[in-house]
């Protein structure tokens, strides 16, 4: 009965208050709720599967049977990649940081990336270490004990077929560019020597990019790889 007595102009003015209320509402309800959702971001937030540009390689020496009128043990250098993941929580992050570097100086281990993320409370630290093969086990069982373990994969992939792959192709332009050289020598049409010239050269950075990416093969370069995430939780 109240509202048919009204006015239209009393009667918008109420459904101004209305909207007005509505919207102070909404606002006090975002502002409130905010934090909330930005703990809920920095919990649930996961960077643990970071990525490592550089590849480490190691080898060992294989015993392998060939078979034939006579069979033949032969020693056969076995190239790998072997790459250990490991994420650890802990409650007391910089107790526990210390110890793994610590770890890091004790063992002689190569720093090849290294990543901090999040805000005290929700901090986390990615690292990728160099291990020398020998050290490998060792070092991993030493990362158990930083933290609470969460989780582990190690992984191992044999590169012996690339390796040789590579190898291969690099004699082959060796060749190619001695050839090339003999016939430069030997001279003839300006154009052609051009021409061969020009091949040259494009064999010599063929050649240095596969030395390149043979002297990560390298026995002064060996390396198992071990991806560790030490993430902060709360107390």
């Amino acid at each position: 009965m109240l509202i048919h007595n009204m006015t239209v102009s009393q009667k918008l003015l109420w459904l101004l208050y209305g909207f007005i209320a509505l919207f102070l509402l909404r606002f006090a309800y975002s502002y409130f709720d905010q934090p909330s959702q930005q703990h809920e971001a920095d919990v649930y937030v996961d960077t643990s599967g970071f990525e490592l540009k550089r590849k480490n390689y190691a080898s060992k020496k294989m015993v392998v049977a060939q078979s034939g009128a006579q069979t033949v043990a032969q020693s056969v250098d076995q190239k790998y990649e072997k790459i250990g993941s490991l994420t650890n929580a802990t409650q007391q992050y910089d107790n526990d940081e210390q110890l793994l570097y610590q770890l890091i100086q004790q063992q002689a281990l190569m720093i090849q990336l290294e990543q901090r993320v999040g805000l005290s409370g929700h901090r986390q630290l990615n690292i990728a270490l160099g291990v020398v093969p020998d050290k490998f086990d060792a070092v991993i069982e030493q990362l158990k004990k930083i933290g609470q373990p969460k989780s582990i994969q190690i992984d191992k992939k044999d590169k012996t077929n690339e390796y040789k792959t590579l190898e291969a192709e690099r004699l082959s332009l060796q060749k190619a560019r001695e050839a090339l050289l003999e016939i430069k020598q030997g001279g003839g049409d300006m154009g052609d020597m051009i021409t061969v010239t020009n091949r040259l050269l494009d064999i010599e950075k063929q050649i240095q990019a596969l030395g390149v990416n043979l002297g990560d093969f390298d026995a002064e370069n060996e390396f198992c790889t071990v991806k560790f995430s030490l993430k902060e939780t709360k107390t």
